[in-house]
């Protein structure tokens, strides 16, 4: 990823800490932010685990944002194409795999900053055919949610704010369709409707808070 200068949003700070570098808002003191993270996640119950259970091969992570997800699918010994398009994410990225002492996680992990559109339709081998395309686009506030979203989630929202619309999120899901990934991997909130274009997905993983929606392309494998 380039490293070249990034324009910071108002009201918000991008600092150099001991553990890497940290998002916050200009108000709060120093530790009280967020950092991506890429460090191995021991996670074989983790939901992405079930939901590219069965097909070989690398991954990629169309909306690294904070790195969780890459994370856990490198934890899981795949490797792993990250793109993120926001600078000041796609910085914190960078600095967090610089920081990684487990270089078999650091190698397993490859990070672009760019359109995700754009890179799926230019990535070469071993990209062109990934076991699956996760995607994790921001969505809407949850009407029914009774308590504010963590804090990793409020700043997100702020750094994004006005740079992500329901239009990117749909645009986002046909480029990973029209690739030759064999599974789509969609997280959404339990109660959100499927994308009416991609008819019903194959299988769903749910949990209280969070639905993975699983499209199977191609030959049947095991589900979980």
């Amino acid at each position: 990823m380039p490293s070249d200068e990034i324009d910071i949003p108002s009201g918000l700070i991008l600092e150099p800490m001991v553990l890497g570098l940290e998002l916050r808002r200009v108000e709060d003191p120093p530790g009280q932010g967020v950092r991506a993270e890429l460090a191995a996640i021991r996670r074989g119950s983790h939901p992405l685990a079930r939901a590219i259970r069965g097909v070989e091969g690398p991954v990629i992570d169309a909306t690294t944002g904070l790195g969780g997800d890459t994370a856990v699918l490198a934890s899981l010994g795949r490797e792993v194409f990250a793109i993120e398009r926001n600078p000041v994410l796609a910085r914190m990225l960078q600095d967090a795999h610089e920081r990684l002492d487990d270089r078999a996680q650091a190698d397993r992990i490859h990070l672009h900053r760019g359109d995700a559109c754009r890179i799926l339709a230019e990535a070469e081998d071993p990209f062109t055919h990934p076991a699956a395309i996760v995607l994790d686009p921001m969505y809407p506030t949850r009407r029914s949610a009774s308590a504010l979203p963590t804090k990793p989630m409020q700043l997100l929202r702020e750094l994004l704010a006005g740079h992500t619309t329901s239009d990117d999120t749909e645009n986002l899901i046909a480029c990973a369709f029209a690739t030759r990934a064999r599974r789509v991997v969609l997280k959404r909130p339990p109660e959100a409707l499927p994308p009416d274009s991609r008819g019903k997905p194959t299988f769903s993983i749910e949990s209280k808070l969070v639905r993975w929606d699983v499209w199977e392309r191609g030959q049947s494998s095991v589900m979980p």
